[in-house]
C-alpha cells in the first residue's frame, strides 16, 4: 500500500494483482472508506489492549524483516488518533534494531490470538530511543479473520536470562524444516520503494498467513507457500509484484522459538501443482538467502489450538 493516500489507498503492483483476480472496482470503492489515515477509537483501544506487535521493516537495499515486539499490556498506546507509541526495543540482533530510524516507513500488524480480530497500520516513525518509538500513522484498516487459529494462555520470554544465543544460517537443516512444516501460522513483511521519491526509503508492511499444519512447502533452501484468498487487497503479492523479497517469521508457539527467512521471491502464478490444492489461488516461493533461529525469543501458548473453520477448507501440497 502506499504511505499517503491519493485517488486510490492501492499501488500498481496491487492493482495490477487485483485485475488478474477479478476484483471489481467495489472492493476498491469499499478501501476508500475502509482504509482511513487515522485510527479509528476502536482500533486505538485494541492496540492498547494487546500484549504483542508484529512490525515489518526493511533496510537501505529494500530488503525487508518481520519482527514481533512484547510488553506489558498498554506498552501500545494512541495519544491521538494520528499517532502510535510502542515502548518495547527489539533486541540488538533483530534486523529491526538497525532499520528502526527516524523516517524510516513501518507495517505493524495488531492481531489478537485469543479471538482472531486483528488491524493494520503503516506509518513512519516520528521519533526513536531507548524506551521505544513513535509512529506516525499513514494508514490504519482492519482485516478478515481467515485463516487466524485460535490460541490461549499467551506468554513471552522476553526477560528471560536463560535466553539461548540465536543461530543464523543459509539452508535449512532437519530441525528447522521440522518448525516449519509443523507451523500453522507464520507472518511475512513485504516492501516497495516509497512512492514520494525519498532515495533508500521503502513502505513496508507485514501479514499473517494460516494453514494447516503442512501447508508450507519446505526444501534446503526454498519455501513455497499457497496463497488463499482474503480481503481481496492483495497487500503482500501487489508488494512482491514489484519489489520481489520477503522476511517469514515463522513461530513455535509451544516452545517460543523463531524462525526467520529471508530471500527473493517468485510468484507462481500457473503452477499446475495448485489446481488441485483446495482454497489456494496461486502460490509464491521464497528462495532463501539468509536467516536465523532464535530459541525461546517469542510468544508462546498453551497446546490447544482451535483452528479457523476458513482453515479446515483448505487443502495441503500433493504428491511431493
Amino acid at each position: 500500500m502506499i504511505s499517503e493516500r491519493g485517488s486510490s489507498p492501492f499501488h500498481p503492483g496491487e492493482l495490477e494483482v487485483q485485475h488478474r483476480a477479478g476484483v471489481g472496482d467495489g472492493i476498491r470503492r469499499r478501501a476508500q472508506v475502509a482504509i482511513r489515515k487515522e485510527m479509528p477509537e476502536q482500533h486505538r483501544d485494541f492496540f492498547a489492549n494487546l500484549g504483542y506487535v508484529f512490525v515489518g521493516s526493511a533496510d537501505r537495499d529494500g530488503l525487508p524483516s518481520a519482527s514481533v515486539l512484547t510488553g506489558p499490556t498498554g506498552f501500545l498506546s494512541s495519544p491521538d488518533p494520528g499517532r502510535l507509541l510502542v515502548r518495547a526495543c527489539p533486541s540488538k540482533d533483530d534486523p529491526l534494531s538497525d532499520n528502526l530510524v527516524v523516517g524510516a516507513h513501518l507495517g505493524l500488524l495488531g492481531l489478537d490470538l485469543t479471538n482472531r480480530r486483528r488491524n493494520r497500520l503503516n506509518g513512519r516513525v516520528a521519533s526513536a530511543d531507548a524506551e521505544g518509538f513513535e509512529v506516525h500513522v499513514h494508514q490504519s484498516f482492519g482485516n478478515c479473520p481467515k485463516y487466524i487459529q485460535v490460541r490461549q494462555n499467551i506468554t513471552s520470554d522476553q526477560f528471560s536470562s536463560h535466553q539461548r544465543p540465536r543461530v543464523e544460517f543459509k539452508q535449512l537443516d532437519e530441525a528447522l524444516k521440522r518448525v516449519i512444516q509443523n507451523a500453522d501460522t507464520f507472518f511475512v513483511a513485504s516492501c516497495i520503494r516509497t512512492q514520494n521519491g525519498e532515495p533508500d526509503t521503502y513502505d513496508c508492511d507485514i501479514s499473517h498467513r494460516g494453514g494447516r499444519p503442512g501447508f508450507v512447502l519446505v526444501g534446503d533452501r526454498e519455501i513455497t507457500v499457497p496463497d488463499f484468498s482474503g480481503n481481496l487487497y492483495y497487500n503482500t503479492l501487489g508488494n512482491f509484484s514489484v519489489h520481489p523479497y520477503a522476511a517469514l517469521l515463522i513461530i513455535d508457539f509451544l516452545t517460543g522459538d523463531l524462525v526467520h527467512i529471508r530471500g527473493r521471491v517468485e510468484i507462481l502464478w500457473s503452477d499446475p501443482r495448485v489446481a488441485s490444492y483446495s482454497g489456494a489461488q496461486w502460490a509464491w516461493r521464497v528462495y532463501i538467502e539468509d536467516g536465523y533461529f532464535a530459541p525461546s525469543a517469542s510468544i508462546r501458548s498453551g497446546p490447544e489450538v482451535e483452528f479457523s473453520p476458513f482453515t479446515s477448507t483448505t487443502g495441503l501440497w500433493r504428491n511431493e
